[in-house]
């Protein structure tokens, strides 16, 4: 398949270095959004929350630069982040150092319960009770990034500690920051994390694949009401055909007839099937690949799946979301 692509060339400057640790702060409070890890977050919430800054835990003789609130789309929900900032990470010490702050938090249950509510009173029931951590800085040395890969290898997927580069670059007369997440996270080039979950098929049975679909479409409700009814409207197609197939064309004009937007950067359909807490999606259905990676012609990989959507559909049309 052939591509037309529009280049564009613009003079790259050199780097930009914070040369304090308090300016790479600063300019963080000034651009949290810079933290963020998806754009898939819900609508009439903020991103990004920094809900502590300079703070010493109860206990321990270290002082925390930033705590964040960071939307985690695999989860649906957002997760609290204690992130450590560095002008340089070199010394293997850092790591050691941000292992002290979480364990410090999880061995002191007052402070934890006092830093989940102070998140709750943001992010109300989207929040989840995980506390992760992640060095920021604009290099790193082997020693560092050994560091935290040895120390991941112990650590769940849901509670691996996160390096965060970020560079400056001055462009003609504006300036771009480069954020570039590695070990364990990867972000895609809109910003979110690169999907990984896409052959994970759960087993589960018809009861259970109902269960998880209608919690999946019960949340997407709740926090994408608009991507909720984009969703919708493809799994409908579904349900009215069970034998047909899919492609974008005919998924964007469904949603220009029902008026809804026309285009969503995968964000209501290709992004979700990949997160990590929807695989009861992938189990009901399939798709081909069209490089580069354009996901297309969707159809259900059984026709007796369009009755269990039915049923779940059904019930989300009778629910009350508050």
């Amino acid at each position: 398949m052939a591509y037309l692509m529009k280049i564009s060339t613009r003079f790259l400057g050199e780097q930009t270095y914070f040369k304090r640790e308090a300016d790479l702060e600063n300019f963080i409070l000034t651009h949290p959004l810079i933290l963020s890890s998806s754009e898939d977050a819900p609508e009439n919430l903020v991103p990004v929350y920094i809900i502590g800054r300079q703070e010493k835990l109860p206990n321990n003789d270290g002082i925390m630069d930033l705590i964040c609130l960071i939307w985690n789309p695999d989860l649906g929900k957002y997760q609290i982040w204690v992130y450590e900032l560095k002008v340089y990470s070199q010394n293997s010490n850092d790591v050691q150092q941000l292992i002290n702050y979480l364990r410090a938090i999880d061995e002191n249950q007052e402070y934890r319960n006092d830093l989940i509510q102070r998140a709750a009173n943001f992010v109300k029931e989207f929040l989840d009770n995980n506390i992760r951590g992640a060095l920021c800085a604009q290099a790193f040395s082997d020693e560092v990034v050994k560091g935290i890969i040895d120390e991941n290898l112990n650590r769940s997927y849901e509670k691996k500690l996160l390096a965060v580069k970020i560079y400056l670059f001055p462009v003609d007369n504006d300036m771009f920051a480069l954020i570039e997440p590695f070990i364990g996270e990867e972000r895609t080039t809109t910003g979110g994390r690169r999907a990984t979950h896409y052959d994970d098929i759960p087993d589960l049975s018809d009861f259970e694949l109902e269960e998880e679909l209608f919690r999946i479409l019960s949340n997407r409700k709740k926090t994408h009401p608009q991507r909720f009814e984009q969703l919708k409207a493809f799994l409908e197609l579904f349900v009215s055909n069970p034998k047909r197939s899919v492609n974008q064309k005919e998924l964007r004009e469904e949603w220009q007839n029902r008026g809804l937007p026309k285009e969503d950067r995968g964000l209501s359909v290709s992004q979700v099937l990949g997160y990590k807490n929807n695989g009861a999606l992938r189990k009901i259905l399939e798709w081909d690949v069209i490089p580069p990676d354009i996901k297309d012609n969707y159809r259900l990989k059984d026709e007796r799946y369009a009755e269990v959507l039915r049923n779940v559909l059904n019930r989300i049309s009778k629910q009350q979301i508050t």
